[in-house]
């Protein structure tokens, strides 16, 4: 949750909840400054359980389809 916010940052505000994937890495942190264009706002409705996990598979599925295994045409994703 934004605690405080610079005065040039737009589309968020104190209050808002947000997720953020990738560098720079400091998950386990309480509490922490990060560059606001790497923010995603969470929908109204999400718990931040719900948006950690939501994050983390997409990150999860990323790697493995871009950096883990090349996917050619003829193959099957399940």
């Amino acid at each position: 949750m934004i605690k405080k916010i610079g005065s040039k940052v737009k589309g968020l505000s104190v209050g808002d909840l947000v997720a953020y994937a990738g560098v720079p890495l400091g998950a386990y942190a309480e509490e922490r400054v990060y560059p606001a264009d790497k923010l995603v706002k969470v929908p109204d409705g999400i718990s931040p359980e719900i948006a950690a996990c939501i994050m983390t598979k997409g990150l999860t599925t990323y790697y493995l389809l871009y950096k883990t295994y090349k996917v050619s045409a003829n193959e099957t994703l399940l």
